[in-house]
């Protein structure tokens, strides 16, 4: 079982390999982008976190087809989906707590720690929210995609429902006496397995990148 200090490390090392290849490695581009690809048959990320994160991929690699050579676009393509997929994947096997404990345990300031955890809890309730606008919206139109001039007010709706469940969830932690200076995050166990584990890691993230270089 692979704790969550080695997940992190490993991830964090390979997103630093992959964007850090020159703009003409294709082949090294491909490689990167092969393995988290290869991972997806094992774990299955749901729809409506594939096709958001993977969507601005793919519209900036057409944008800059009018600005550099395919190469170049190609090989950001690549470089932009092996991050994009490689988050994924740590998030889809990592749960938030575990991560934000492994911050605690490395002494992290406690407002990043809570700030992250409000930040990812956030997160989850526009996804609640968006969804249920969609669903509001193709009840009462009919249609499924919106007109280009209705997204304005479909965000604004969007942002107003956020902002009204944000502050009743302010209001609950309110409720509860929270209070960042008092409250605690538990804490991750970082042995010398997971230090080994770890060190492997960004060995193997150097060595992939040093070799197609």
């Amino acid at each position: 079982m692979i704790s969550p200090f080695s997940k992190l490390v490993f991830t964090v090392s390979y997103l630093i390999a992959a964007a850090g290849l020159p703009p003409d490695a294709l082949t090294a581009a491909c490689v990167f982008a092969f393995f988290p690809a290869v991972s997806l048959i094992k774990i299955r990320i749901p729809a409506r976190l594939f096709v958001p994160a993977m969507t601005p991929v793919f519209c900036l690699a057409a944008g800059n087809l009018f600005f550099a050579p395919p190469v170049f676009t190609a090989v950001l393509l690549l470089k932009a989906a092996a991050c994009c997929l490689t988050a994924l994947i740590f998030a889809s096997v990592t749960r938030i707590e575990d991560v934000l404990a492994v911050f605690n345990t490395l002494k992290c300031p406690r407002f990043f720690i809570f700030q992250l955890f409000f930040i990812c809890r956030y997160l989850d309730l526009i996804s609640y929210e968006a969804v249920n606008l969609k669903r509001a919206f193709q009840l009462r139109s009919r249609r499924r995609i919106p007109k280009i001039a209705e997204w304005k007010y479909l965000a604004g709706n969007l942002l107003l429902r956020c902002l009204d469940r944000a502050d009743g969830i302010h209001q609950a932690m309110t409720c509860r006496n929270f209070n960042l200076q008092t409250a605690s995050f538990p804490s991750a166990r970082i042995g010398f397995k997971d230090i080994a584990v770890s060190l492997a890691a960004v060995f193997c993230c150097l060595l992939l990148r040093k070799g197609l270089s």
